[in-house]
């Protein structure tokens, strides 16, 4: 059992949203902020020692959104590409630290909470040093994703818009499932999934770190 993991958040805001129109998805508010200022606020609550937004897609106003945070901002110029070279782009500024593990965060999942992520850190701590750690709601894997530091390597090599679920299967015993609710399923692709967000944001407050 590590005492007490070094864990790198990986917070993935370089693309482009094409569905929701001209608009950046990250940008809009749900609650009584922006979409990827409540995802930077929740991974900097949470017990990870780190947090790197990646940035590409109006990469400026990002930026600018997160610019009062303890946080590190790294530009992925490759960000077209798809969110496989985000994922690289951010494992590679983070590996210097020697990070225990990586959470790999996405931007447009503003129901995540500290909370979530500490429960992923408290599994990898429980688990062992090559865990995948996944959250899960109704049966399904969600997001974020908790990568140990072992599989840095082949997560940096994925190619186009994939993330790990191959890598999932590949390894599935290391895999470590931890129940979340529905916040590991809500991610905002449009505007409809955009209003129903802010709906629920209006109802309660499921930002609070606990």
């Amino acid at each position: 059992m590590l005492p007490e993991p070094n864990i790198a958040i990986i917070l993935l805001a370089a693309g482009q949203s094409r569905r929701m129109g001209s608009s950046n998805k990250l940008l809009e508010t749900v609650g009584a902020t922006s979409m990827i200022r409540h995802c930077a606020l929740e991974a900097i609550a949470s017990r990870a020692h780190s947090l790197h937004a990646v940035l590409g897609h109006q990469a400026e106003a990002i930026a600018a959104e997160l610019s009062d945070l303890r946080l590190n901002t790294v530009f992925c110029a490759r960000w077209a590409l798809g969110i496989s070279q985000s994922i690289a782009a951010g494992i590679a500024f983070a590996e210097p630290s020697e990070p225990d593990a990586f959470i790999i965060m996405l931007g447009d999942m503003p129901f995540v909470t500290a909370g979530l992520l500490n429960a992923l850190i408290r599994e990898f701590a429980q688990t062992g040093g090559r865990s995948i750690i996944a959250p899960t709601y109704a049966g399904q894997i969600g997001n974020p994703v908790l990568w140990a530091r072992a599989y840095a390597t082949e997560l940096s090599s994925l190619e186009g818009d994939r993330g790990g679920r191959l890598l999932m299967e590949k390894y599935s015993a290391n895999l470590h499932l931890v129940e979340a609710g529905d916040a590991a399923a809500c991610d905002i692709d449009d505007i409809i999934t955009l209003e129903a967000a802010r709906e629920r944001g209006a109802q309660k407050t499921p930002y609070k770190a606990h």
